[in-house]
């Protein structure tokens, strides 16, 4: 009888053994399963606070404030281009007025600062030679 209890013993935990290897075969095959498509693990759902929440009528409302500011700077950039095209027009008249009065003038260059000094030259040296005697002079009734 004891025998008969040992035998039933020994053959238990055989059997226990066997349910284990069975629930770790049926583990694995439902780990394999929750891996889903491409085996990937699946992420637990994430809780998001309603505040923190990025819905879809936020996201358009980006996204229209995007292109209006978009639009923006194209309508910016073509005034710009405008205006520049008008600076531009306005400096070659200027350019071309300043070109006809100065050709009107004729051979004298049409500046309006005098430069004839060079007319008097020999009246210039007189003026000169007399202040350097003066000057000389000066200096040597000075010294005595």
């Amino acid at each position: 009888m004891e025998r008969m209890k040992e035998q039933e013993q020994e053959a238990m935990p055989m059997e226990d053994d066997d349910e284990e290897e069975d629930e770790d075969s049926s583990e694995y095959e439902t780990d394999s399963e929750d891996e889903g498509p491409g085996g990937r693990q699946m992420l637990k759902p994430v809780f998001v606070r309603k505040t923190e929440r990025e819905t879809v009528v936020e996201r358009e409302k980006i996204q229209e404030e995007v292109e209006k500011d978009q639009q923006r700077a194209k309508v910016r950039k073509e005034e710009r281009k405008v205006e520049t095209r008008q600076i531009l027009n306005q400096e070659i008249q200027r350019d071309a007025e300043q070109d006809r009065a100065n050709e009107g003038l004729g051979a004298g260059g049409g500046s309006d600062v005098d430069t004839d000094d060079e007319a008097d030259e020999a009246q210039e040296y007189e003026l000169w030679k007399n202040r350097e005697l003066k000057r000389i002079k000066r200096d040597r009734d000075l010294r005595e």
